[in-house]
Protein backbone atom coordinates (compact mmCIF):
# COMPACT_ATOMS: atom_id res chain seq x y z
CA UNK A 1 0.00 0.00 0.00
CA UNK A 2 1.45 3.32 -1.04
CA UNK A 3 1.71 6.51 1.29
CA UNK A 4 1.40 9.95 0.36
CA UNK A 5 2.81 13.02 2.03
CA UNK A 6 0.70 15.57 3.60
CA UNK A 7 1.99 18.61 5.54
CA UNK A 8 0.86 19.43 8.93
CA UNK A 9 1.43 22.33 10.91
CA UNK A 10 2.03 21.12 15.05
CA UNK A 11 3.24 24.59 16.06
CA UNK A 12 3.16 28.63 14.90
CA UNK A 13 5.40 27.83 12.17
CA UNK A 14 6.19 24.88 12.01
CA UNK A 15 5.02 21.96 9.25
CA UNK A 16 5.81 18.64 9.58
CA UNK A 17 5.57 16.11 6.83
CA UNK A 18 3.15 13.40 7.64
CA UNK A 19 2.91 10.07 5.76
CA UNK A 20 -0.19 8.68 5.67
CA UNK A 21 -1.39 5.44 3.52
CA UNK A 22 -4.91 6.02 1.75
CA UNK A 23 -6.98 4.05 4.48
CA UNK A 24 -5.80 6.48 7.19
CA UNK A 25 -6.04 9.28 5.18
CA UNK A 26 -9.45 8.42 4.56
CA UNK A 27 -10.00 8.24 8.22
CA UNK A 28 -8.53 11.82 8.71
CA UNK A 29 -10.59 13.20 6.00
CA UNK A 30 -13.91 11.13 7.76
CA UNK A 31 -12.98 12.97 11.35
CA UNK A 32 -12.47 16.63 10.00
CA UNK A 33 -15.80 15.92 8.12
CA UNK A 34 -17.54 14.72 11.57
CA UNK A 35 -15.86 16.93 13.62
CA UNK A 36 -17.45 20.35 14.32
CA UNK A 37 -13.78 21.22 15.97
CA UNK A 38 -11.37 20.44 13.67
CA UNK A 39 -11.34 22.07 10.09
CA UNK A 40 -8.18 20.92 8.69
CA UNK A 41 -5.93 17.78 8.81
CA UNK A 42 -3.29 19.48 11.10
CA UNK A 43 -6.33 20.86 13.51
CA UNK A 44 -6.98 17.19 14.03
CA UNK A 45 -3.92 15.24 14.20
CA UNK A 46 -3.11 17.69 16.43
CA UNK A 47 -6.50 17.49 18.59
CA UNK A 48 -6.20 13.27 18.34
CA UNK A 49 -2.67 13.56 19.41
CA UNK A 50 -3.90 15.70 22.43
CA UNK A 51 -6.22 13.07 22.97
CA UNK A 52 -4.00 9.83 22.91
CA UNK A 53 -1.82 11.06 25.31
CA UNK A 54 -4.48 12.74 27.92
CA UNK A 55 -5.92 9.15 28.01
CA UNK A 56 -2.68 7.69 28.60
CA UNK A 57 -2.27 9.45 31.40
CA UNK A 58 -5.77 9.24 32.88
CA UNK A 59 -5.48 5.39 32.08
CA UNK A 60 -2.28 4.88 34.31
CA UNK A 61 -0.11 5.75 31.95
CA UNK A 62 2.82 8.14 33.08
CA UNK A 63 2.13 11.52 33.09
CA UNK A 64 3.31 13.42 30.13
CA UNK A 65 5.32 16.49 30.86
CA UNK A 66 6.64 17.27 27.37
CA UNK A 67 9.12 15.37 25.15
CA UNK A 68 9.27 11.62 24.99
CA UNK A 69 7.03 8.95 27.59
CA UNK A 70 10.21 6.55 29.16
CA UNK A 71 9.94 2.84 27.91
CA UNK A 72 7.43 1.00 29.46
CA UNK A 73 10.38 -1.59 30.67
CA UNK A 74 12.04 -0.92 34.07
CA UNK A 75 15.50 -1.49 32.70
CA UNK A 76 15.33 0.43 29.52
CA UNK A 77 13.43 3.33 31.04
CA UNK A 78 16.22 3.40 33.76
CA UNK A 79 19.07 3.30 30.91
CA UNK A 80 17.51 5.68 29.30
CA UNK A 81 17.23 8.43 31.99
CA UNK A 82 20.75 7.60 32.85
CA UNK A 83 21.91 8.70 29.24
CA UNK A 84 19.68 11.59 29.22
CA UNK A 85 21.78 12.66 32.69
CA UNK A 86 24.92 11.84 31.10
CA UNK A 87 24.55 13.84 27.80
CA UNK A 88 22.58 16.98 29.44
CA UNK A 89 19.18 16.22 28.43
CA UNK A 90 19.98 14.85 25.13
CA UNK A 91 22.15 18.26 24.59
CA UNK A 92 25.08 16.24 23.07
CA UNK A 93 25.96 12.72 21.93
CA UNK A 94 28.26 10.28 23.38
CA UNK A 95 30.47 7.26 21.78
CA UNK A 96 29.53 3.91 22.04
CA UNK A 97 31.98 2.75 24.42
CA UNK A 98 31.33 5.58 26.90
CA UNK A 99 27.26 4.63 26.74
CA UNK A 100 28.24 1.14 27.52
CA UNK A 101 30.43 1.61 30.48
CA UNK A 102 28.35 3.73 31.92
CA UNK A 103 25.63 1.94 31.56
CA UNK A 104 27.26 -1.22 32.74
CA UNK A 105 28.09 0.38 35.91
CA UNK A 106 24.70 1.24 36.74
CA UNK A 107 22.59 -1.74 35.49
CA UNK A 108 23.19 -5.39 36.82
CA UNK A 109 25.00 -5.95 33.12
CA UNK A 110 28.48 -6.65 32.00
CA UNK A 111 30.05 -4.07 29.34
CA UNK A 112 29.17 -6.43 26.77
CA UNK A 113 25.66 -7.61 27.13
CA UNK A 114 24.90 -3.46 27.93
CA UNK A 115 24.38 -3.49 23.82
CA UNK A 116 21.68 -6.27 23.19
CA UNK A 117 20.20 -5.46 26.32
CA UNK A 118 19.48 -1.90 26.70
CA UNK A 119 21.04 0.34 23.57
CA UNK A 120 20.02 -1.51 20.46
CA UNK A 121 16.23 -2.10 21.60
CA UNK A 122 16.35 1.53 22.64
CA UNK A 123 17.20 2.15 19.29
CA UNK A 124 15.17 0.13 17.54
CA UNK A 125 12.60 2.22 19.26
CA UNK A 126 13.66 5.85 18.69
CA UNK A 127 14.73 6.32 22.13
CA UNK A 128 18.45 7.07 20.96
CA UNK A 129 19.80 6.56 17.68
CA UNK A 130 23.48 4.87 17.33
CA UNK A 131 25.33 6.17 14.40
CA UNK A 132 28.23 3.49 13.58
CA UNK A 133 31.46 4.11 11.89
CA UNK A 134 32.11 1.74 8.92
CA UNK A 135 35.42 1.39 10.30
CA UNK A 136 33.45 0.53 14.15
CA UNK A 137 36.14 2.42 15.92
CA UNK A 138 34.15 5.97 16.64
CA UNK A 139 30.41 4.62 16.82
CA UNK A 140 28.21 7.43 18.71
CA UNK A 141 24.96 7.34 20.59
CA UNK A 142 22.55 10.25 20.32
CA UNK A 143 19.64 10.61 22.83
CA UNK A 144 16.50 12.02 21.76
CA UNK A 145 14.34 13.85 24.53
Amino acid sequence: MSTESTDVQFEEGKTQSVRLNPNDRAALARVIENSDEWANASAALRGLIREADEQASDDGGPPRTGGRAPPVEDDLADAWRELKRLTKNGERGISRGLAESHLAQTSSLNKKAVYHSLLRPLNDRGYIRINNDPMGRNSRVRIFR
